[in-house]
């Protein structure tokens, strides 16, 4: 298992490094249910992330991953005042 990239050597990437980043959630229900989504099986995805993490570490292309919550949280801390709201409005929305 590996990560490669088509993008070729060249000065219009010089200095750059190509990245699959991985957002995700982990909501408490199913989408359009009230179905809950155990903590069980959120670990099971989030050791799954970590297997798949290692598999390609060092590849061509790196690999992060992050949930929304994190995201979010990183927006919230966020020195300009547009990338506070925006994050505030985001978590209002979708998270409360």
């Amino acid at each position: 298992m590996g990560l490669r990239t088509r993008t070729r050597p060249g000065k219009q990437y010089a200095g750059l490094s190509p990245v699959l980043f991985y957002l995700y959630a982990e909501p408490d229900l199913l989408p359009n249910s009230n179905k809950r989504i155990s903590d069980e099986a959120k670990a099971v995805h989030r050791d799954e992330i970590r297997h798949f993490a290692q598999s390609v570490r060092g590849d061509e292309v790196r690999f992060a991953v992050c949930t929304y919550r994190e995201l979010l949280a990183m927006w919230s801390r966020n020195t300009n005042p547009k990338i506070r709201e925006h994050a505030k409005a985001v978590a209002c929305r979708y998270l409360l």
